[in-house]
């Protein structure tokens, strides 16, 4: 029974072949940059003030239809 050899097989043979072989590159160092870039400071903003309450107030449930949230709309 012959045995053929995937493209797996020869991919690991070659890695291991190409670690076994020593390089220049390894001796050297390399700079390597971060592909996000600078990032801007994060903007914090307070919380603002507690209101005094819903006393007295409509409040809308509006359904959105997202992803199981019929259970949390059965509820109320």
């Amino acid at each position: 029974m012959k045995k053929q050899i995937g493209w797996f097989d020869m991919a690991v043979l070659f890695l291991t072949v190409q670690m076994s072989i020593p390089s220049s590159a390894q001796e050297g160092k390399i700079t390597v940059m971060n592909p996000r870039g600078i990032q801007p400071p994060i903007r914090l903003i307070p919380m603002p003030e507690r209101g005094g309450g819903i006393e007295g107030s409509t409040v809308y449930i509006v359904d959105t239809k997202y992803a199981n949230t019929r259970p949390f709309i059965n509820e109320l």
